[in-house]
Formats: structure tokens, sequence, C-alpha cells
């Protein structure tokens, strides 16, 4: 065999040997690379054709000499990659081709062909497959995909992750447009379509967390972002991103964000609770007692007094601080009560019957103040606890008719609204109105009282703020001195009937 010195060092570069094979005396003829890719020693450029298909690996073996004998037979070219096992025990991957060019003067059959060592291409492409068969694995695991979008063709690539995240069938083509439509109407399609506009036009990079419909009709929360590849000219040619299943992650941080409201609606519950102990205890503290120390300051005075006459005085007295103990005791445990009732029993309540019967029983005090009494009432029913809501107005209205200015006609106004996400009830007046800067700490308190009527006890507003929590509102004031008094009630706006209910 004849090799010229540029062949042979090409054949070494490039891993490649040489072989004459006399296929009718199966007699071999390599060249040196051949035996160094076979790492035989170099002893002679003949060998039998037996030394060769020894060395073939055994899985291969049978495979790779009927291939050989069916090309030779055909006179077809033959090209084959097989493995190898050396004189050395390395397996080794071979590129092989042969074609049969010439007979001998004896008419013997000569193949001529190559054998190149392709090992390191083999192992790197088994390497690079394995890596991609993990990248696939992880991707299915992190349910995280890929996508690209060719500006210059208008086609559009999706993986295998991507396809399974929206429920598509692996062999489906999706396109950007269809892709968009996947993404649930009203903000997420809206700010996908922007996103993905400014990115193909200006080159703006998103990373957005987006909701989706998949083909099964089935919610999901996805990550999407995407990125401009730009050519050599500065233009964008391409754009691609990843796309990624975060329902799972999405569902928890939903399930945080609501027991964080669960726990601050409980914070500022016990907050309401601890401010309402504060209120008893301060009730306790100023109105029972004084009761309480007249009762033994009494008794103190009876013990040592001998006059028949003082005696009874002293008991009179003792009677009186009784009672009024025995008042301030049954308030609280009207208060209590309510707070503990809560918002049971509740009803729909026309807001306008229940002010007309209060009106009709407050009559003769109405008549006897030549008092005015407009309703504007937007809203006219409301859900709410029919005593509860009573008591409410009937204290107000009563609290209006004790305070009225002589020196004008008093007029009493009571409005319904809805404010944002709140009902309002409104209750104003023209009256003799409240010292704010020096009373508001105590307008709701228990007996207190802010004009010189002897018939004020301070109960009627301690009410009306117990009720009113009860019912799950709030309640504040707004007054000026000999202009007047407006009583702001705030409830949630579900309690309200509005016109579409009535």
């Amino acid at each position: 065999m004849k090799k010229t010195k540029l062949s042979s060092l090409i054949g070494k570069l490039t891993r490649t040997g040489v072989w004459e094979h006399n296929y009718d005396r199966n007699l071999l003829e390599w060249d040196k690379e051949m035996f160094n890719i076979y790492e035989l020693d170099h002893e002679g450029s003949f060998l039998d054709f037996s030394t060769w298909a020894d060395m073939l690996h055994p899985e291969d073996a049978e495979m790779v000499k009927l291939l050989y004998a069916e090309a030779v037979e055909s006179e077809g070219e033959y090209q084959i990659t097989f493995r190898i096992r050396t004189a050395k025990q390395n397996i080794k991957y071979i590129k092989a081709s042969a074609i049969e060019i010439e007979k001998n003067s004896q008419g013997e059959r000569i193949i001529v062909g190559a054998n190149q060592d392709i090992t390191e291409l083999m192992l790197a492409k088994a390497e690079r497959e394995e890596l991609i068969s993990i990248l696939n694995e992880s991707q299915e695991i992190a349910k995280i995909g890929s996508w690209q979008h060719d500006l210059v063709t208008g086609k559009t690539f999706n993986d295998i992750a991507t396809k399974r995240i929206i429920g598509l069938d692996l062999d489906y083509d999706l396109q950007a447009e269809e892709g968009i439509s996947f993404y649930k109407e009203g903000y997420s399609r809206d700010k996908i379509m922007e996103a993905f506009g400014e990115l193909i036009e200006k080159g703006v990079p998103y990373d957005l967390e987006l909701e989706m419909i998949t083909k099964q009709g089935e919610e999901v929360w996805v990550r999407a972002n995407g990125k401009p590849v730009y050519d050599e000219q500065g233009t964008i040619v391409k754009v691609h991103g990843v796309f990624q299943d975060i329902t799972k992650q999405k569902e928890k941080e939903f399930e945080l964000i609501k027991r964080n409201l669960d726990l601050q609606t409980l914070t500022e519950r016990l907050s309401l609770q601890n401010e309402k102990l504060n209120d008893f205890a301060y009730i306790t503290s100023h109105n029972l007692r004084a009761p309480v120390a007249n009762l033994i300051m009494l008794k103190d005075l009876y013990l040592e007094e001998n006059d028949p006459k003082e005696l009874r005085a002293l008991l009179e007295l003792t009677g009186q601080s009784t009672e009024r103990l025995e008042e301030t005791l049954d308030h609280l445990i009207e208060a209590l009560v309510v707070q503990t009732q809560g918002l049971s029993s509740q009803e729909w309540i026309s807001l306008r019957e229940l002010l007309a019967n209060l009106v009709k029983r407050l009559g003769h005090l109405i008549k006897a103040a030549d008092a005015e009494i407009v309703l504007d009432l937007e809203v006219e029913v409301l859900k709410a606890q029919a005593l509860y809501l009573d008591s409410i107005f009937l204290n107000l209205l009563t609290n209006a008719l004790k305070y009225r200015q002589e020196a004008r006609k008093l007029r009493i106004s009571v409005r319904s609204f809805l404010q944002d996400q709140e009902l309002i009830l409104e209750v104003a007046d023209n009256g003799l109105g409240i010292d704010l800067e020096r009373h508001a700490a105590n307008i709701f308190g228990l007996h207190r009282t802010f004009h010189k009527n002897p018939k004020a006890r301070g109960v009627g507003l301690f009410m009306v703020k117990t009720h009113v929590e009860a019912l799950g509102g709030n309640i504040k004031v707004n007054s000026k001195v000999n202009e007047g008094t407006t009583f702001v009630l705030s409830f949630n706006r579900e309690i309200a009937q509005n016109d579409s209910k009535e």
C-alpha cells in the first residue's frame, strides 16, 4: 500500500487509517495509522481478516460483518459506525467506509477503505445528550420551558415543557399570536400584549407573573420573561425567553397573605377587645368607685350615729347610692350582652319605616320642641339587628331633642348614602353643639354629660357606640358649640340593599 506524506499527515491529524482487503484470500493490509487506532504493534502491514474481526465489539460484530459482506457482494459502498475493543482492551468508536475499486491479476477482489477514530466525538455527543436529558428532566421537575420567536421568518418555537404547561400536545405548532390567547382575559392578556410589543419594537425585556387558562380550561399562574437578540447591525432579529409554571408557589403565597390578613384581623380584634377592656376598666374605676365609696362612708356614719332622724336620712342616702350602683351595673351588663351577641338575629330592615315608627313614638316630644325632621335616604333597606338599630336612632333623636337651641327652630336631618366601600348613616342637628376640644375623649363614655340638663344621665351615647360596634360599624362626631352636632355612622356597604334588591 502506497501513501503520500501529505495523506499520511492528514490521516494522523484526523485519526484516520487506510486499509486494503483481499476479500477472496481474507488478507488485510493496514497503514501505520490503522495500527495506532487498533493499538497493535507495527510488525508488518499484513494481517489476517479474522484478527480484525475478533477485535469488533461483541454487540456490534455480527451486524458489521453482515453489512460488509452484503456491500462487497452488491459492489456497493460500505459505510458504518461501530465499536471495537483494541489490543489494549480499550473501547473505541470507528467510522468506516469502503469501496471495491479493482481486481488483481489473479481476478481477486480488492476492497479499499478507511477507519476513523471518532471516540472523542461520540463520547462528547453522549455527554451532550446526557446533559440535554438532565436539562429536560430538570425543566420537567421545575416546570420551566423556553421559547423563541424569529422576527425575520415570523416563526415561533416552543419546547416540550412550555407546551405541557399550556396543556398542548407535544407536536403542536404553537405560534406567538395563539400563545398570547391562552393568557387570562383582562389584566394578564393586556399586560403580556403590551410587554411583548415593547420587546419586539424597542427591545425592552420583561419579567412578569400572570394568569393563564390551559387548553383544558384550568387556571394556572406562570412566570414569563423575554429578551431581545440583536444582529451585527444592532437590529432585533429574534426574541426569546423562559416560561415557568408557578401555580404552587402562588398558592402558597396567597395562603401566606390570607394567614397574614387573618392574623392582622385577629390582632385588630384583640386590640379592639383590649380597648374595650380599658374602657370598662375606666368605667369601673370612675362609675362604680363613687357609689361604693359612698356606701362605705354611709356605713361608717350609720354605725356612729344614734339620732333616729339622722339614721333615717343616712338610710335614704344609702338607698340612693345603691340605686345608682344598680343602674350603673345594669348599663354595663346591657353593654356586655350587646357585645357578646354581636351580629346575631340580623334581618333586612326598612330604614324609612323604622324612622317613621320612631317619629310616631316621639311625637309628643317633637311637637313640644316644634322640631322639623328631614329624611334623605339614598339607601332605604339594610341588614342589621332591629333592636340595635332602633336603639341607635332612638338615642340620637332624643339626644337632639334634649339638647336643642331654644333661640331657633330645631332641625334634625337623617341621611343614608354609599361612599366608596361604606354605608354612611348620618344624624345632624342645629342644637347646642359640643365643645370637642374639651370633651372629645369622653363623648361616648358612661355617665358623661356636657350640658347642665338635669335629666341627662350620660348613658345614651355610650349605648349608641356599643350598638354601632356590635353591628360591625364605627361612629364619629362633628360638632361646634351653638351650631349643632353631626353623628356619622359607617358600616360595610355589604349590609346595604341597593335598588336592584328593593
